[in-house]
């Protein structure tokens, strides 16, 4: 049965059925001829969301829809470009700081590219970088969203692994910056050869005011992220309050911004209610996918045959992430991430990773998939975005692996810099 299961849904997804089904399909078959009643798959689905922290993910990405509604972005963008405009490349600088502040608001890839790509393309193109170069940075920095708190797949990951939601998501914090500090070095580093044919332009210079200006516009904005680790830090919110206190703020910022709008906000909840429907299929899906691979021993199979082969913790997590390279490269983050966690998580707990690190480990490397070829959503959006072909972006992107895999690397092989913030607090 196992085979069955394995080879239906592997064929599913090469037929082009979406991954719900391809996942519900076997599972519910499964479910049949082993004479299992129905009501354990009804009462995994139901399972598998009725919980307090799932009320989470609907939130953070409306908070990800009124940033863009209400206009948000621009103003953290313009004081960033006021910042920075006489700094060659400053563009690609932009994008990487725009990234940690602003997707870290929504928690979600795609969120970012589509919200923020258009202005982060369009102003490196007026810089002189190629139009392929800007689609490459802004979907390499949109990993960083996925990682930096509030994030929707590490609430994912703690639903399936039993962790806590609050643990999980300030452990993302240094990892996060990490990302973006290798990304920042390795922009500022190439800027000169990607515009060595390119004249250094001469800018306006600033007028009076202009930054003090720019500075309190984008403020509000500057401050909502800290505003909600913090709270997360220090026990005044769960994730999902923080995620309501989040919305509320931004209701409150959208008014006194005078940009608040009914249409604006009814377009941001059905957007919500699309993108959150859309999740929950998955994970229900994913729920009793994984429950009848559990039936069938598949994780202890995994695992026995793994620790067989080597129990030294370096080379399982070089395993893992190899493993869930290839993965990430034919599915989406958060489907993988459902059928994955149970199979690595036994592997884990037995050579000692602490289910906090792991989860890390496997989201980021995950979310590098999304960017990668041939199913990577991040590619495709962000050459729609730019208007070039994917093959474009993807040649682009290749050098920037190089500082991604760098900081994967550090995040898997030096734990404390993960757990610090967590056994801090």
């Amino acid at each position: 049965m196992l085979l069955f299961l394995i080879g239906l849904f592997l064929l599913l997804l090469f037929l082009g059925v979406p991954i719900v089904a391809a996942m519900g399909i076997p599972a519910a078959i499964y479910f049949i001829i082993t004479e299992i009643p129905l009501s354990v798959l009804t009462g995994t689905m139901f399972k598998s969301i009725n919980s307090f922290t799932m009320v989470a993910v609907p939130l953070f990405i409306l908070m990800g829809y009124l940033i863009n509604t209400f206009r948000e972005t621009d103003r953290v963008y313009t004081f960033a470009r006021t910042i920075l405009r006489n700094a060659r490349g400053y563009s690609a600088k932009v994008n990487v700081v725009m990234s940690l502040i602003l997707s870290g608001m929504s928690g979600a890839a795609l969120a970012d590219i589509a919200g923020l790509g258009r202005i982060q393309i369009r102003a490196m193109e007026n810089e002189g970088f190629t139009r392929g170069y800007g689609a490459g940075v802004t979907l390499a920095t949109s990993i960083i969203g996925p990682i930096f708190p509030p994030s929707i797949p590490l609430i994912i990951y703690a639903l399936i692994a039993e962790v806590s939601g609050i643990q999980i998501l300030l452990a993302g914090i240094i990892p996060g910056i990490l990302i973006a500090t290798c990304l920042y070095t390795y922009v500022s580093v190439v800027t000169n050869y990607k515009l060595k044919n390119v004249a250094v332009k001469s800018y306006e210079p600033i007028k009076k005011g202009e930054t003090w200006d720019s500075f309190q516009k984008a403020f509000p904005m500057l401050i909502a992220a800290p505003i909600v680790i913090f709270g997360m830090l220090f026990g005044i919110f769960s994730p999902a309050e923080a995620g309501a206190m989040g919305v509320l703020y931004l209701l409150i910022l959208g008014i006194l911004h005078k940009e608040f709008t009914w249409k604006g906000l009814v377009d941001s909840l059905k957007g919500t209610f699309i993108a959150t429907s859309t999740i929950l299929l998955i994970v229900t899906s994913g729920s009793i996918f994984t429950t009848a691979l559990t039936l069938e021993r598949l994780p202890e199979l995994i695992s026995s045959t793994l620790l067989n082969f080597t129990s030294t913790k370096v080379v399982i997590i070089l395993i893992i992430i190899l493993m869930l390279l290839i993965v990430g490269m034919f599915m989406d983050a958060i489907p993988a991430l459902i059928m994955m966690t149970p199979i690595f998580l036994t592997v884990a707990t037995q050579v000692g990773i602490d289910p906090i690190h792991l989860g890390i480990i496997m989201v980021f490397t995950l979310m590098i998939g999304t960017a990668t070829p041939p199913v990577g959503m991040g590619l495709y959006t962000a050459a729609s975005v730019a208007n070039v072909s994917p093959s474009t972006v993807a040649k682009e992107l290749v050098p920037l692996y190089i500082p991604i895999l760098a900081a994967l690397l550090i995040v898997a092989f030096i734990p404390s810099l993960t757990l610090w913030v967590v056994n801090l607090f």
